[in-house]
C-alpha cells in the first residue's frame, strides 16, 4: 500500500474514533491511542517511514490546529506575559552567547 493510501485508512479510522468517541465516556486521545496500538499490533496498516517532511506537512499543522481551537483563552491571557518574558530572556541570553540569532 502507498503512503497516500495508508494516510488515507489512518484519517478514516481517526473519523471514526471521533464519531464513536462522543457516545463513550473515554476521551478523544486515549481512544485514539487504544485503536492505534490494537491496529499495531494486528498489523493492520503497514507502517511508512516516518520523516521530518512527513511530520512538518501531515501531522504537526493537525494537532496545532486542534490545540489552538480547543485552547481555554482566558488562561492562555493571564500566562501571555509570563511566557512573553521567558521567550525575550532566552533570545537575549542566545544573542549574548552566539553573537547572531540564527544560531540559536
Amino acid at each position: 500500500m502507498t503512503t497516500v493510501g495508508t494516510l488515507v485508512i489512518l484519517f478514516c479510522v481517526a473519523s471514526a474514533v471521533a464519531v464513536a468517541v462522543r457516545r463513550l465516556p473515554v476521551p478523544y486521545t486515549v481512544a485514539l491511542v487504544i485503536v492505534g496500538l490494537v491496529l499495531g499490533s494486528l498489523h493492520a496498516v503497514e507502517p511508512e517511514h516516518l520523516t521530518k517532511e512527513l511530520l512538518f506537512t501531515v501531522f504537526l499543522p493537525g494537532l496545532l490546529f486542534e490545540a489552538a481551537f480547543h485552547i481555554d483563552s482566558a488562561a492562555f491571557r493571564r500566562t501571555w506575559v509570563a511566557r512573553s518574558g521567558v521567550g525575550y530572556s532566552r533570545s537575549c541570553r542566545c544573542h549574548r552567547d552566539h553573537g547572531d540569532r540564527r544560531q540559536c
